[in-house]
């Protein structure tokens, strides 16, 4: 089964190939009316219509006819006045236009190993940014806060364990899945987590390595973010929507909001 990425890119091969149709039919057709300054500016529209095309496919896809009507689509542009354009358009209208019209394209056609797997770039960069290794050191670090027997508050230990179920939970789940996990937990913890957890110095030194590790999943997921559109903008077309991502403008765990606390002993 194709995935998402591979059924949208298809669909927006076949969009484009359409349109191509649609400017090479115009173009031909101007070179057969009355008006030759129709000729020049339908060629080029046919020209850039077919280049799309040519640009959204690696050249070891392309098949050799789509090379050829490009190249005389530009011939047909550039000398739309003489017998040169003529002949080019003479060849578009006798073979190319018939292999346009009636191709038909197969994902096996498309290099798609080169990036358009949008989940196997986010394995790949949520490995390298430890992100699920980040998500057991703040399980770790939650479950030794709970097991101190300090926390005297039923609802905070029942805050923490649904804390720890989510993160199990995302640790290896989709990129939606890992980054709601991860607001979830940063805003619990900048909200009341560290008031509440503040108050008990035993808790100090599990606080501080709490406070880094989220600090660094912060960075990690910023910059796994930064990586997959990196990626996908070096390997996809102009044509492709580009992934927007916005800085979740998390709290940042400041050494300020929590006040120096003896380690523990």
């Amino acid at each position: 089964m194709a995935s998402t990425s591979e059924t949208f890119f298809q669909r927006t091969l076949e969009k484009k190939t359409h349109e191509a149709r649609e400017a090479v039919q115009e173009c031909v057709a101007a070179f057969l009316s009355l008006d030759p300054g129709r000729r020049k500016p339908t060629a080029a529209k046919a020209h850039s219509a077919v280049g799309r095309i040519v640009e959204m496919l690696h050249p070891n896809d392309l098949p050799s006819w789509l090379t050829q009507l490009y190249s005389a689509l530009d011939q047909a542009t550039t000398h739309s006045s003489d017998k040169s354009g003529a002949d080019a358009m003479q060849s578009i209208a006798n073979s190319y236009q018939v292999m346009l019209n009636k191709h038909k394209w197969k994902l096996a056609d498309v290099d798609t190993t080169g990036g358009f797997d949008f989940d196997r770039l986010f394995a790949k960069y949520r490995e390298e940014n430890r992100i699920p290794e980040l998500f057991d050191a703040i399980i770790a670090a939650i479950a030794e806060i709970l097991a101190s027997g300090k926390i005297d508050s039923l609802r905070v230990v029942n805050e923490l364990e649904k804390i720890i179920a989510t993160l199990k939970n995302a640790r290896s789940g989709s990129y939606f899945a890992t980054r709601s996990a991860w607001y979830f937990v940063a805003t619990w913890f900048k909200n009341s987590g560290w008031e509440m957890l503040g108050d008990i110095p035993v808790l100090g030194g599990v606080l501080r390595g709490l406070r880094t590790t989220l600090d660094e999943m912060d960075s990690g997921m910023e910059n796994m973010h930064n990586q997959i559109q990196k990626d996908l903008q070096t390997q996809l077309v102009q044509d492709f929507p580009k992934l927007e991502y916005k800085r979740l403008n998390l709290p940042r765990i400041e050494y300020t909001d929590l006040p120096d606390l003896p380690n523990a002993t």
